[in-house]
């Protein structure tokens, strides 16, 4: 059984990563255990794939970045105890890749709050960009494995309903973070770019304001710095209902929300620039 692809890309290299197991357990067990395989693009055929790294189990998510065909990284959770309805050890694996082999997977977390939902990416100037869900907020490492340095991104994140979001570097090495963010009965893909320059992530704007529900969703950079999103649109309609609670009691009900047809929808966003304050000066003081 072959799932769960991942693909990415850098200095005109393309690395595929996907899991690997017996059909068993989707996630692996010690007696069932998964394969995390990769296949490498080096700008003018695949390589022969391979295995990455092997005997794991317990797996919930794989991310995946390089920066050539001879420099990435990997990085994997795992449920520490097998049991997926404790969620408080939930805990982040890396591996790194040299242009021949991959290392033994080294723990980056070990605390009592979940970590999840990794995404991992490398900027314009080779630092590498580690994001991930911790207890709720979104955070990031630098160029670091120790999870002490971890700065908060967006603060109280699953409150905010950020569910699925991607990582995503373009050709010149620009970052872009999307997810799907839910308010209420809405339901918009929203965006937030890096600024290599100061080092920081923009405010989080929506893509889209609409009733539809947006999903699913798969975000690519195009040549021309442009930010391209393929994803799953659901129509929503606000519909009135009657029940009937009793034979003399029935209660009406407005405004609720209901589903209907699910399209493939292609969106182009052009990445610009906002004016940014270096200084400022008034009279009076």
């Amino acid at each position: 059984m072959d799932h769960a692809p991942r693909l990415a890309i850098g200095g005109g290299a393309a690395l595929a990563l996907w899991q690997t197991n017996d059909g068993t357990d989707i996630l692996g067990t010690p007696a069932h255990p998964l394969t995390l395989t990769t296949a490498l693009w080096n700008g003018t055929a695949w390589n022969t794939p391979t295995p990455a790294l092997a005997g794991l189990y317990d797996v919930l998510d794989v991310d995946a970045a390089i920066v050539s065909a001879t420099l990435g990284t990997l990085v994997y959770v795992r449920d520490m105890d097998g049991v997926l309805s404790t969620t408080t050890d939930s805990e982040l694996f890396y591996s790194t890749f040299n242009g021949a082999t991959w290392s033994a997977p080294t723990r980056v977390t070990s605390d009592t709050v979940a970590d999840t939902t990794p995404a991992v990416a490398y900027d314009p100037a080779g630092a590498r960009h580690l994001l991930w869900l911790r207890d709720g907020q979104l955070v990031e490492l630098r160029d670091s494995w120790n999870p002490a340095e971890a700065r908060v991104i967006l603060p109280a994140a699953t409150e905010g309903g950020l569910l699925g979001f991607r990582l995503s570097r373009a050709a010149d090495g620009a970052l872009a973070l999307s997810w799907q963010a839910v308010n209420g009965t809405d339901s918009d893909l929203t965006y937030s770019l890096y600024d290599g320059v100061d080092g920081r992530w923009s405010a989080a704007r929506p893509l889209l304001n609409d009733l539809a529900v947006e999903a699913a969703h798969s975000p690519a950079f195009g040549g021309d710095g442009n930010l391209y999103l393929a994803y799953q649109q659901t129509a929503i309609s606000l519909v009135t209902k009657t029940v009937t609670i009793s034979p003399t009691l029935t209660i009406t009900v407005t405004g609720l929300p209901q589903p209907g047809q699910s399209d493939l929808v292609f969106l182009e966003h052009e990445v610009g620039y906002d004016w940014a304050l270096e200084s400022l000066q008034t009279t009076p003081a």
